[in-house]
């Protein structure tokens, strides 16, 4: 059963041209949706407040949603999480990266039900912490401006570093499904994801 947060925003961190994929993530095709869409899709079926963090405004001909621009430029997904929290109308706040085009609905229920005791929680697969895909709190937000103006570069691990955080286990749950996390950075992964895609939409066809 899906459950819906009307007290939690969502915000997916769309971004902008990736260097090693040479254009914009969100906008890649997976059948006739492009990625940002089938987040979407996921995203609304338990939030009724979505915002996206971009600085295409081409996405905004494809989702009716409020579009964020980053504040501070240039510092990557922390940009993104910052101008994210400072214009979301809710204290806590559900991100997640279109690196992530898989996420499903008990993954976020999970992330989500795991973060109350956190001002963020995040999952953690193969060891390594997935920083793009979690619940952040807004009593952050001066944290993460003194990281923009106290180091040359500011980072996630360096903020989660410094609050309370919560590393969630999530490959030790029994519904935990690793394409969920597939996480898409290159064009190899791209086109993994797409043979994952269609696997699941049209059998083995590729």
């Amino acid at each position: 059963m899906n459950k819906t947060y009307e007290d939690i925003t969502a915000i997916i961190l769309a971004g902008g041209e990736s260097k090693r994929i040479g254009e914009n993530k969100a906008l890649l095709k997976l059948g006739n949706k492009t990625i940002i869409e089938l987040i979407h899709h996921v995203l609304s079926l338990h939030f009724k407040n979505i915002l996206i963090s971009a600085n295409d405004d081409i996405i905004h001909n494809i989702l009716d949603r409020q579009i964020i621009h980053d504040i501070i430029n240039n510092h990557g997904p922390l940009s993104g999480i910052h101008s994210g929290l400072v214009n979301s109308p809710t204290e806590r706040n559900f991100f997640i990266s279109c690196d992530l085009p898989f996420i499903d609905s008990q993954s976020i229920m999970y992330l989500i039900e795991s973060s109350f005791d956190a001002e963020i929680a995040i999952p953690v697969i193969n060891k390594y912490p997935l920083y793009v895909c979690g619940v952040y709190s807004k009593k952050i937000i001066p944290l993460i401006e003194k990281i923009f103006f106290e180091f040359e570069k500011p980072s996630l691990k360096l903020l989660t570093n410094q609050v309370q955080t919560k590393l969630l286990e999530i490959e030790k749950e029994k519904f935990f499904n690793p394409e969920s996390f597939v996480n898409m950075n290159s064009r190899e992964d791209y086109e993994l994801v797409k043979r994952i895609f269609y696997s699941k939409n049209h059998g083995d066809a590729q």
